[in-house]
């Protein structure tokens, strides 16, 4: 199987963010963190008036950039 080598940082939505954790965690990644995010800042990003995100930070082996 081929392993990411390196990227800038990328933010990916998803409808089922443990599969997807798994999945690139199997492509090599590794999980930096894991949280909820809520505000403005999301609510504009999203379009929607009292959005929140669940969201998985993960970084290459190369201690790279973020995928998010």
């Amino acid at each position: 199987m081929a392993h990411v080598k390196r990227f800038d940082h990328v933010g990916i939505t998803v409808a089922d963010l443990e599969s997807a954790t798994a999945f690139f965690v199997g492509l090599g990644l590794e999980v930096e963190g894991t949280g909820s995010v809520q505000g403005e800042f999301v609510e504009t990003v999203c379009g929607i008036p009292g959005a929140h995100c669940e969201i998985a930070m993960l970084r290459p082996p190369d201690g790279g950039s973020r995928l998010e």
